[in-house]
């Protein structure tokens, strides 16, 4: 009977190991939500956000981050839920914020996105923090009514781990027990010549 309590506690241990890379990171990965999307609803209207990173090499592509995202050259997507706003001209601007003062990184001139898709490709430097303004595109103003602000920060190059809030403490857990679980099957099995008794 205890034999059986043991095992599950040391099979969950073992596929939660990756979870254990994610309690020594201090970045929180927000999970997506709908269709892959993560979805940023701090503005006009909500939108669909994802981060790529473009791979080095033949390296394969990894999953979409949202934010905190690694540094390094990424390819962004912005996805437009409401069907309107794909008729609408919206200009992009890319910010970089340090000590409250906010640095141009990047600025798309006014377009429609008919596909209900931005892309942007940017390289992002490390532990900082930038906001992405989408813009009701003016021709006749050199800045536009703001429609959506995403905010985003940056980890370290490289740090390409997926971690959720709850997935490292648990993964933390799964494995004290695993170790612990492991530690007493072999010491019965050592000193007793079998697992149960």
């Amino acid at each position: 009977m205890k034999k059986i309590f043991l095992l599950p506690i040391l099979f969950l241990s073992l596929i939660s190991t990756p979870c254990w890379s994610g309690f020594m990171d201090e970045s929180v990965q927000r999970e997506s939500l709908t269709s892959g999307a993560c979805v940023i609803d701090s503005g006009s209207f909500p939108v669909g956000f994802n981060a790529y990173v473009v791979p080095e090499g033949n390296h394969p592509s990894y999953p979409p981050f949202c934010s905190p995202v690694p540094a390094g050259l990424l390819n962004i997507v912005i996805d437009l839920f409401s069907f309107e706003l794909r008729e609408q001209p919206i200009a992009i601007k890319v910010v970089k914020i340090e000590q409250n003062e906010e640095q141009e990184a990047l600025s798309i001139p006014s377009t429609t996105y008919n596909n209900g898709s931005i892309p942007i490709m940017i390289s992002l430097e490390p532990r900082s923090k930038y906001n992405i303004l989408l813009l009701e595109g003016d021709p006749d103003k050199d800045i536009g009514t703001p429609l959506v602000t995403i905010p985003i920060e940056t980890r370290k190059k490289g740090d390409y781990v997926h971690t959720g809030a709850a997935g490292s403490v648990y993964g933390f857990l799964f494995l004290i027990f695993g170790i612990v679980g492991s530690i007493v099957l072999v010491y019965r099995y050592l000193f007793n010549g079998s697992f149960s008794k």
